[in-house]
């Protein structure tokens, strides 16, 4: 059995913006993004920062406004509490309305968290009218208010459209999409008069048509309280995703709205692989999802290679083959004067592999990355790990036995390894220039690094998902579900009700647990568990099985959200329990439990491995790639 879990925390470099991730992931506490909870002793005091005013701007007498926020920071060191909740003051105040708020007597900022309150102005008069939205809490110059502002208008159109957008979603190329139909509706309290007909602009508006059906024109006016229609297709003349704008030009405020259009052309692609989660190709292995990749000499059909038990990571980004397991031989990437080029990636369990670059196709069901630069793990003859690749005491992973797989292949948000940083310079423990197999450091052009194979797909290039099945609490010996590529191309991958997670440049959310927020945290299905710091008390007992996990007492659930730079936010709740206790019972033969949890390492976030994947289906989009119109990176689910 084997008591080695926790083994792929995070790839290191995959996500290289900038050399400190590197020591933030192997130096405990090099990096913090946990923020400490503070009680106002000891010389930490909260402090308010507030917007300096709300203008609502001009609403038409008796209509109310949309819902305005003001968001309030704590940018001191302590913890802030109120001593009553947020209240509207003020000459106009019965015209001001708090609709919703996260600020209140019931809730605590913690040093640089936020917290909201909305509200909405109705306006009684046709003058201007102002308030005060007032705060009483434990900081300096308590109470704090912030000045409201809005004006009464006479009678006027309100404009409000029945989307934001209109996604088509995949269209076969050079068919015409069904109608799908815009609403505008009139909330003001007088009547709507377009000034010029309803249109189309944009980079592919030729393939967007407003049709006959279209009820808002010039000709008609929209009474208060009515709509119109306007129905559009959309004829797909390229093989990538397409866009365009609907305009309204009229009497309201603002005098045009918008609507972005988009679609794309479908794929017929064969775009999903079975995704296995088993013991392993040695056994032992637990949490931890396979596939089988084909590998061929570039432009060959017939000298290639399929190889079993690849991991699926979607926190590193490129494929990775053991060299014992490799029976073709691919040809050797070079750098400068042809020498050989050799590249080094180190994990968060202190573990790294390295070996020579060479080239292959890679083939994954109906998909194709022609001439992606590969990783060949352990490759004799070739150099050994230079000394800035091989972490002191850590495990060299040159060996089916080392890595407990065959390979590994990252899918995750970005499209390179390492990226600009190798661009620009020689960066430590990356890639290396070895003649004679003497191996020094070297910059490397991003064409020459290693490709996360699906941006190299003709179509299905947007992400991938990865769709699992859910497991008992008691565990599963094997579990089977679909790597699927591509998003908003098949009528497989489309978002559909999923939450869009918006993510920075290292693929990094914030969760939230306790009202506290805990930044660089991740989706990684290369993770085989949650990792998180112990949020006791009481502490949660080390697992003696399962080395690296907690082992409580009970089982214990966590009600986590994830938050996207986009504000989105979604539940990601999940449980930890002893699930040394569920391998005896199982005698360890179950390679898949849903609730395994353990330590993170400090200064970082919720690490959501592959335990959380289980009965969901996760999207991970890639930097750059338009879903709609939306651009990863992000997550989703």
């Amino acid at each position: 059995m084997k008591t080695q879990p926790g083994f792929l925390r995070r790839a290191m470099r995959i996500l290289f913006a900038v050399l400190p991730l590197l020591a933030c992931l192997l130096v405990n506490g090099s990096c913090s993004h946990f923020p400490t909870s503070s009680t106002g002793t000891g010389g930490q005091t909260p402090s308010v920062s507030l917007p300096p005013s709300l203008p609502f701007g001009p609403i038409p007498q008796g209509l109310t406004s949309p819902s305005m926020n003001v968001t309030l920071q704590n940018t001191g060191t302590g913890t802030l509490t109120f001593s009553s909740n947020p209240a509207v003051t003020g000459t106009n105040a019965a015209d001001f309305a708090i609709t919703g708020a996260t600020c209140s007597t019931a809730n605590q900022v913690v040093s640089t968290a936020t917290c909201t309150v909305t509200l909405t102005f109705t306006p009684s008069t046709m003058t201007a009218e102002s308030a005060s939205l007032n705060f009483a809490d434990n900081a300096a110059g308590s109470p704090q208010s912030v000045p409201l502002s809005g004006t009464g208008t006479a009678a006027a159109p309100v404009v409000e459209l029945s989307t934001l957008e209109v996604s088509f979603g995949p269209v076969t190329m050079g068919t015409t999409s069904p109608a799908m139909d815009v609403v505008v509706m009139n909330k003001g309290n007088a009547a709507l008069m377009f000034t010029s007909n309803p249109s189309i602009t944009g980079t592919n508006m030729a393939d967007f048509t407003i049709t006959p059906a279209t009820t808002c024109s010039t000709a008609a006016q929209v009474a208060a309280n009515s709509s119109c229609t306007v129905a559009i297709t959309f004829t797909p003349s390229t093989s990538g995703m397409e866009a365009a704008v609907l305009n309204f030009a009229d009497n309201a405020t603002p005098a045009m709205q918008t609507v972005p259009l988009n679609g794309g052309a479908a794929s017929s692609t064969n775009n999903t692989v079975a995704l296995t989660v088993d013991s392993g190709p040695l056994g032992g292995d637990l949490n931890r999802a396979f596939i089988s990749v084909t590998v061929c000499v570039p432009g060959s059909a017939v000298n290639c290679q399929t190889i079993d038990h690849i991991v699926v990571d979607t926190g590193s980004v490129g494929l990775r083959i053991e060299a014992s397991q490799l029976n073709i031989s691919l040809p050797q990437a070079t750098i400068g004067a042809g020498n050989p080029l050799g590249d080094c990636v180190q994990f968060a369990d202190m573990s790294y592999a390295f070996g020579p670059v060479q080239t292959a196709d890679i083939l994954l069901a109906g998909e194709k990355a022609s001439s992606a630069p590969i990783q060949v793990i352990g490759a004799v003859g070739f150099a050994s790990a230079p000394g800035d690749c091989a972490i002191s005491g850590g495990t060299n992973l040159d060996s089916v036995a080392a890595f407990d797989a065959n390979g590994i292949i990252g899918v995750g948000q970005l499209k390179q390894d390492c990226g600009q940083a190798c661009v620009n310079s020689a960066i430590p423990a990356t890639y290396y220039s070895c003649p004679n197999n003497i191996c020094t450091n070297t910059a490397l052009p991003l064409a020459s690094q290693l490709q996360n194979p699906v941006s190299l797909f003709p179509i299905d290039n947007q992400g991938v998902i990865i769709l699992l099945p859910a497991v008992a609490a008691s565990g599963a010996t094997t579990v089977t579900g679909s790597l699927i590529f591509g998003i908003g191309t098949q009528t497989d991958n489309v978002l559909g009700a999923a939450t869009v997670i918006t993510t920075d440049v290292n693929g990094e959310f914030t969760a939230v647990y306790n009202t506290q927020q805990y930044t660089g945290s991740v989706l990684d299905s290369g993770s085989n568990g949650i990792f998180f710091l112990d949020l006791g008390p009481p502490a949660f007992p080390p697992c003696s099985d399962y080395l690296g996990f907690y082992c409580p007492p009970t089982t214990t659930a966590f009600n986590t959200t994830i938050q996207g730079l986009n504000n989105n936010s979604v539940a990601a709740d999940f449980s930890v329990t002893d699930i040394d206790s569920l391998g005896i019972a199982s005698n360890f033969v179950d390679a898949a439990y849903s609730n395994s949890g353990g330590p993170g390492a400090a200064g970082l976030g919720f690490d959501y491995g592959l335990a959380f994947f289980y009965g969901r289906k996760v999207f991970t989009c890639i930097e750059g790639q338009s879903v709609g119109s939306v651009t990863g990176p992000f997550v989703a689910y």
